[in-house]
């Protein structure tokens, strides 16, 4: 793509979207094929395009921006095809240009953005949208000179920030600061969006969210998760997973066993806490893993799975035989970890990988909640005490996939993990040390 970009020929066919895609076992990989394609030709990776069934362009039961992500697809591939008269409709150009703004990116996705200028480009009836368009787009160019995916993710990033420093007992003002601050987004729907530019909430931020809000020590925000909490029963699919933005679409193991952390504090919801346990149990590989979701790293969904489970527990939602099966997972899921782990005493995101702090701080979460006596944990403390950097912050690969599976780089998210790791990892320690002990 980059050498494409900057002009020099690559003699490439379509047989490069194959070998690229060809190991995505998910889901969404028909259209992952479709973006990926739709890209590569635009910017001259590829000089030509495969025949792609119509049908994998509806995407209207998917997030907000997912159908005009595939109805810029379809029109750039159309052309690459010669299929303008047969799949080009005039509706699907007017919805594309109605979304080019000068003053804004539409749902603040600058990926969908490109992809709609690049649709409408060549269509002179649509020549002021697309310069509206670039003034958008050009305003979001970032200091660097590069552009991201979306403005920003403070939503999420804040939720997970507050949580973290929540238990390594940060300034009570701050807390209440971001605590604030995240209980005043709540959407009408009772969950939250990503970013104040999107009007798609999802579930893994309302999961952090709420967590935020859980952890703090008054009950000011009582009404904010009473609002929350159905928002999260009505995604429940009926095979008691979740997924992540609209009921109905494929249930996800991390963001399931989020819901289930969540909605374990309250007895009402027992029974939707049970599904959804089910749901992760039956999850769960012979080695004691699960597939990614939105991670390259397998230790986060096993964190996000194991959480739920374990909180499940410790609530008492669960009655016997499915609390012992919850715990034979979670137990399945350390070992797991403890046969993965380097000998530096960290975790990579697959394995065989060099060891991160990313990867490793999902993993010591998920023994100091779930086995902090483990003989990993000690170790996986050391080893993110022995990487800090000196101005207190953990570096580390990209890790979180937007979209699946592109990583996107947020350079703040290593230091939150880690620091909710030590924090855990320190809490642990205090109560499985005997009283005379060091």
């Amino acid at each position: 793509m980059a050498t494409a970009a900057l002009g020099f020929p690559v003699p490439n066919g379509s047989v490069l979207v194959q070998e690229i895609t060809k190991d995505i076992d998910h889901f969404t990989a028909g259209r992952k094929r479709v973006l990926l394609e739709a890209v590569l030709y635009a910017v001259g990776a590829t000089g030509e395009a495969t025949a792609t069934p119509p049908e994998i362009f509806e995407a209207g039961d998917l997030q907000v921006w997912k159908q005009v992500e595939m109805t810029a697809c379809k029109v750039i591939l159309a052309r690459a095809l010669g299929k303008q008269g047969e799949w080009i409709r005039h509706d699907d150009l007017r919805l594309l240009a109605s979304l080019l703004r000068p003053d804004r990116i539409w749902e603040g996705n600058i990926l969908v953005h490109l992809l709609v200028l690049t649709a409408l480009h060549g269509f002179p009836a649509y020549q002021q949208q697309t310069r509206n368009g670039l003034t958008a787009l050009l305003a979001a160019q970032r200091h660097d000179g590069g552009f991201s995916l979306c403005p920003d993710m403070n939503v999420t990033i804040t939720a997970l920030a507050a949580t973290a420093l929540a238990e390594a007992d940060a300034d009570p003002a701050l807390l209440d600061r971001m605590t604030d601050w995240l209980a005043a987004r709540q959407d009408v729907t009772g969950g939250w969006v990503y970013n104040a530019a999107t009007t798609q909430t999802d579930v893994e931020t309302t999961s952090f969210v709420m967590e935020a809000l859980q952890s703090a020590p008054h009950p000011r925000y009582t009404e904010h998760l009473r609002r929350g909490y159905p928002y999260l029963c009505r995604m429940q699919n009926p095979d008691g997973g979740v997924p992540n933005y609209q009921h109905g679409n494929p249930s996800e193991t991390s963001i399931t066993g989020e819901t289930a952390t969540i909605l374990s504090a309250q007895p009402i919801h027992t029974a939707q806490v049970q599904r959804a346990v089910r749901f992760v149990i039956g999850q769960q590989h012979a080695d004691g893993g699960f597939s990614l979701n939105w991670s390259a790293s397998d230790a986060n969904v096993i964190l996000r799975a194991c959480l739920g489970m374990q909180s499940a527990i410790t609530h008492g939602r669960l009655q016997s035989p499915m609390e012992q099966a919850a715990r034979h997972a979670v137990r399945r899921s350390t070992d797991f970890l403890g046969r993965r782990q380097n000998p530096d005493g960290g975790w990579g995101q697959q394995p065989g990988e060099p060891s991160d702090p990313t990867s490793t701080a999902f993993a010591l979460c998920t023994l100091a909640r779930t086995h902090p006596d483990h003989p990993a944990a000690a170790r996986a403390a050391s080893y993110l005490l022995n990487v800090q950097n000196p101005d207190g912050s953990f570096t580390a690969p990209p890790d979180t996939y937007s979209p699946r599976f592109i990583p996107i780089d947020f350079k703040i998210l290593p230091s939150i993990y880690a620091l909710r790791a030590l924090a855990g990892h320190r809490a642990s320690a205090r109560t499985t040390t005997p009283p005379n002990g060091p």
